[in-house]
């Protein structure tokens, strides 16, 4: 016997897997996520030497040596 009551029912749809990351890829998000850590690393130093240079400059103190 056939079944063809059940010939028109829709097949139930998986999603679709997971999809991994290759070496590049992440190799990819490692050198963006390091230029940005390097980045503000470097304009923090520089704002911080800036502002010691500053805080050396403008003191008010009578003893200061320049």
């Amino acid at each position: 016997m056939s079944n063809l009551g059940n010939a028109n029912s829709p097949v139930p749809v998986s999603p679709p897997p997971l999809r991994t990351w290759d070496f590049m890829e992440t190799a990819f998000v490692s050198l963006i996520a390091y230029g940005v850590y390097s980045l503000t690393s470097g304009l923090a130093f520089t704002i911080v030497l800036a502002m010691h240079d500053r805080a050396k400059t403008l003191s008010s103190s009578p003893n200061t040596l320049r």
